[in-house]
């Protein structure tokens, strides 16, 4: 079953182990704080999760370069 959440209304925003900037385009963002690899799958997915490296985010995944 899928979310019918809005982003601003997940409330695991403020957990750590949930990337915000990816929740708020919909993505899982589940992190896994050993590895820092995040899901990318979208929020509310059936399942386990599917952790992806941060250096092979989708870009709309990635987050602001500060630079």
């Amino acid at each position: 079953m899928r979310s019918t959440l809005r982003p601003e209304q997940r409330q695991d925003l403020h957990n750590p182990a949930v990337d915000e900037d990816a929740a708020r385009h919909g993505a899982c963002a589940g992190v896994h704080l050993q590895t820092g690899r995040m899901c990318t799958l979208e929020n509310g997915h059936p399942g386990s999760c599917d952790f992806v490296a941060r250096d092979e985010l989708p870009a709309e995944l990635r987050p602001d370069d500060p630079s």
